[in-house]
């Protein structure tokens, strides 16, 4: 295994028991002292979290490499959010 794949691994897991932990107490609106809304909104945030960072730290080159990739994208998707707003404002 390589360096990555615990951490991934780990984080898949709390995800599959996030998931699991909605499911099973959903009904009674409060998990965790959570709304059963925002205990959703918080295993879809891990979710995109443990894609991005799997996808960031996955090919083995320096994490500056990474990082920069990230910044474009925010800044390419902030970019976008401001055009949309200006169009429909």
């Amino acid at each position: 295994m390589r360096g990555g794949t615990p951490l991934l691994l780990i984080l898949l897991g709390l995800l599959a028991v996030t998931f699991f932990a909605l499911l099973l107490f959903a009904d009674n609106g409060v998990i965790l002292g959570m709304s059963a809304d925002s205990f959703a909104h918080l295993g879809a945030l891990t979710a995109l979290l443990v894609l991005f960072s799997a996808g960031m730290f996955r090919r083995g080159e320096r994490i500056s490499s990474g990082v920069t990739s990230a910044l474009i994208w925010i800044a390419i998707g902030l970019a976008l959010m401001v055009g949309y707003t200006y169009y429909n404002g």
